[in-house]
C-alpha cells in the first residue's frame, strides 16, 4: 500500500507530537520517539511496507492512550482521509 506522504508530511508530524512528547514523563520524551522512530526504520529493511507511513506511525505511536488528540491533530495536517485512518489504525494498534 502506497500513501501520498512525503517528506514535507513527516516534518509536520514532527512538529504536531513534539509538544505532546514534551508533556509526558521523562521515559516518553521527544528522544523516546527519535529512538522509536530509529527502531523502526531499521526494522523497515527488507521489508516492503510503506517508509513514510512506518516513519509518520513512530512518531505518533505514543498517541495510543489518547485517540481523540491524534485524530484532532492528523485533521489539523494536509493529508489525506486513507493516510489518516492508516495512521489512526496503527496508532491504536500499539494499545
Amino acid at each position: 500500500m502506497n500513501t501520498s506522504l512525503n517528506q514535507t508530511h513527516l516534518k509536520a508530524i514532527q512538529q504536531l507530537v513534539r509538544p505532546f512528547y514534551e508533556s509526558l514523563d521523562g521515559f516518553h520524551d521527544v528522544c523516546h520517539g527519535e529512538t522509536v522512530v530509529l527502531i523502526a526504520k531499521k526494522l523497515l529493511e527488507g521489508e516492503s511496507a510503506d517508509a513514510f507511513l512506518v516513519e509518520a506511525g513512530a512518531w505518533l505511536h505514543q498517541y495510543h492512550d489518547h485517540l481523540h488528540l491524534l485524530q484532532q491533530g492528523l485533521e489539523s495536517l494536509d493529508i489525506s482521509n486513507h493516510d489518516r485512518q492508516s495512521l489512526m489504525h496503527i496508532v491504536e494498534s500499539c494499545r
